[in-house]
């Protein structure tokens, strides 16, 4: 017991530190790497590390490389490496190992300290759990980088404008889909429940990204997409309806000048952003039963007007059916993606319902629950689209920016909009004893915030207490910086590609977002 106990120590004392200093990890430099070493042999809570002999500090990163399965050989170079040893530890290292040459070995030390830092957060709940781990608080600032403003603004109806043919097929097919074919329907009521706030018609936002980003991407390239001649078997397959063709705004126009304009799009990114608005909503049916919603876009939510049970199954069948989707696109990457998307969605949702007073823990959870799935569809659509690896970066940053922008707004319209504006109650996430980023930037200034976070604001009088104190704090004015930060960033990271409409649209799409009311 004695030995799990000091083994789980040495292990916590590593994952503090690396956590500490992941922001250095990520830019994979060697250079980086050994001041991070060197960093963590010298961290005042690791005095007890600076005393003892290099070869102690080397079987920490042993029993830790043994821990997550990293060859312990790399890591004691590592570690031996970063110390600021006599000639006499010097020499005692490099006789239990053979010689290396560091610059053969510092792409390969870069890539091992990542993986181990990624490996240990994969498990940070058994540390934060069961080990005093004090994680710092850190609130990421704004950088400061040349703005840029988009020269052809768009509102986003005329935004949506652009791709509401594909986006009128997609619903069609999504229907067609969870009603099932005439020879072996879909159960009335599953279906009923299943297609209800698809009927709703929100602000499909995430479908309309997918559909915009495609058409930009396919002028980028200066091609036309895949023909309909040979896609995958559709998603309306399963329908009654025999398959649809393509029936995008492009598809109609003749003229190589106006296709350029608009962009086209394929078979299998209308089939993407069905099953991208599938996922989504299967989250929002859940996520209601979780938080007990009363109302979802000013009707009565799925819960409320069909159960909990109901609505549950009914949110499993969406899920089911976007991987029936997802698997006819015959396309093994896009189908890692989205699956992984379905993974962090709960891990999202886990994060959120644990909590924690952490700002690095809080944009963690929310990329987790609803960066990733715009992130990676995205990536999804240019992909499928054909574009270059650079594209597919581009697209990426793309939607996780603008997806962590969408949310850090939603998370302040909680507090500043109306439950008329929202269509839904306001300060639902204190309510939930949840703690957004205008809680988090309110907690600088009044400190007492912290133990009505650490109880949910659960006692009474906690939730309208905590909304004065951030309406008397900079709270408000701090999230709206950090949304317009990744706004501008979503900006940026797609400006390379080639003018045309829909490049337009999602250059003004994060602008857009920030003045949203709902």
């Amino acid at each position: 017991m004695n030995t799990l106990v000091c083994r789980a120590s040495k292990i916590s004392n590593i994952y503090s530190c690396f956590y500490m200093h992941s922001a250095i990890i990520t830019h994979n430099s060697g250079n980086n790497i050994v001041l991070l070493c060197k960093r963590y042999l010298h961290t005042s809570s690791n005095q007890h590390l600076q005393q003892s002999p290099p070869s102690f500090q080397s079987s920490i990163f042993c029993s830790a490389s043994k821990e997550l399965s990293i060859p312990c050989r790399s890591m004691s170079i590592s570690a031996s490496s970063s110390s600021t040893s006599t000639p006499s530890s010097s020499s005692s290292s490099s006789s239990s190992h053979s010689p290396v040459n560091p610059k053969s070995t510092k792409q390969q030390l870069a890539g091992l300290i990542s993986n181990f830092v990624q490996k240990f957060r994969k498990h940070a709940f058994f540390l934060e759990d069961y080990l005093p781990v004090s994680s710092p608080v850190v609130v990421s600032p704004v950088s400061s980088y040349s703005k840029i403003t988009p020269t052809n603004k768009m509102t986003w109806n005329q935004a949506l404008n652009i791709v509401e043919p594909d986006m009128e097929q997609m619903n069609k097919n999504i229907i067609s889909l969870l009603v099932g074919p005439v020879m072996n329907p879909t159960h009335p009521l599953l279906a009923k429940i299943a297609s209800y706030y698809f009927e709703l018609k929100g602000k499909r936002l995430r479908p309309a990204i997918v559909l915009l980003l495609s058409r930009a991407v396919s002028v980028s390239l200066d091609v036309t997409p895949p023909s309909s001649s040979t896609p995958p078997t559709s998603s309306s397959t399963l329908s009654s309806s025999p398959p649809s063709p393509t029936s995008t705004s492009s598809s109609t126009i003749s003229t190589t000048t106006q296709q350029m304009t608009t962009g086209s799009v394929s078979p299998q990114q209308i089939q993407l952003a069905e099953i991208v608005e599938m996922i989504h909503t299967a989250s929002l049916v859940h996520d209601d039963v979780i938080d007990e919603a009363v109302t979802r876009r000013d009707l009565p939510s799925a819960n409320i007007k069909f159960g909990n049970k109901m609505s549950v199954m009914a949110g499993d069948f969406l899920l089911a059916r976007a991987s029936i989707s997802l698997a006819q696109l015959q396309n093994c990457e896009v189908t890692e993606l989205m699956a992984t998307v379905l993974g962090e969605l709960i891990e999202g949702e886990f994060m959120q319902t644990k909590g924690s007073s952490d700002f690095d823990y809080y944009l963690k959870k929310t990329y987790l629950k609803t960066a990733s799935l715009l992130a990676n569809a995205c990536r999804c659509a240019a992909i499928l689209g054909g574009a270059s690896r650079s594209v597919v970066d581009m697209a990426t940053e793309y939607g996780r920016n603008i997806g962590l922008a969408f949310q850090i707004v939603d998370d302040l319209l909680d507090f500043t909009g109306t439950s008329k504006e929202l269509g839904k109650e306001a300060l639902v996430d204190l309510s939930l004893g949840l703690a957004t980023a205008p809680v988090l930037y309110a907690r600088q200034e009044f400190p007492e915030l912290d133990a009505m976070i650490n109880r949910k604001f659960s006692q009474e009088g906690d939730v309208l207490l905590a909304r004065t104190l951030v309406q008397k704090s900079k709270g408000i004015e701090k999230t709206r910086q950090l949304a317009e930060h990744y706004s501008q960033l979503a900006i940026q990271a797609l400006a390379p590609l080639a003018p045309s409409l829909a490049h337009d649209a999602l250059m003004s799409l994060p602008q857009a977002l920030l003045s949203r009311s709902r």
